[in-house]
């Protein structure tokens, strides 16, 4: 990251020491748009960064959430964040896989909250072990009918040099 993009983000144990928490909170509030950042990038290693002239209002304002207008980054932010890091996106492009990451979090989260409180009722228990049995068994279907598309192949090829040995 150049000069100019490390004066523009922050990373997480920045943050950290600067609210004097955990890095792990740091990265709950991100993820609860609490704290102006995001993951860059797809899995749980990837890194998160903080817009530091927001997070620095924020302190200022003392507030524990973004300041009116949202959490996400402005378009110029982006574009330095995403030349810096070598991305080849543009700000709009960024700015919407941002969003998309976001509400994929959100959705996950609701979902998780949703299954936690109903994991012991009986009914959904007993809901939740028959979609497991279904997913398995549409699993199985799904590598049955591949190699039966592969084998099919093989068959369609055999035929062909066949038939290209009788033209002979």
């Amino acid at each position: 990251m150049d000069a100019d993009a490390s004066t523009t983000w922050m990373t997480v144990p920045e943050a950290a020491k600067r609210l004097g928490v955990s890095e792990e909170t740091v990265r709950r509030r991100i993820k609860a748009a609490r704290l102006p950042g995001f993951q860059a990038g797809e899995g749980p290693r990837a890194p998160f960064f903080i817009n530091r002239t927001t997070f620095e209002e924020q302190l200022r304002s003392g507030k524990d959430h973004p300041p009116r207008g949202g959490s996400g980054p402005a378009g110029a932010e982006i574009a330095a964040f995403t030349a810096a890091m070598g991305l080849r996106a543009t700000p709009e492009e960024a700015e919407a896989m941002i969003a998309e990451r976001l509400e994929s979090h959100r959705r996950r989260v609701a979902l998780d909250r949703a299954a936690e409180a109903l994991r012991y009722h009986p009914e959904f228990r007993e809901a939740l072990v028959d979609l497991a049995a279904a997913e398995r068994e549409e699993e199985e279907a799904r590598r049955i009918a591949a190699e039966y598309r592969r084998r099919q192949r093989i068959l369609d090829r055999a035929e062909q040099i066949l038939e290209e040995g009788e033209e002979v």
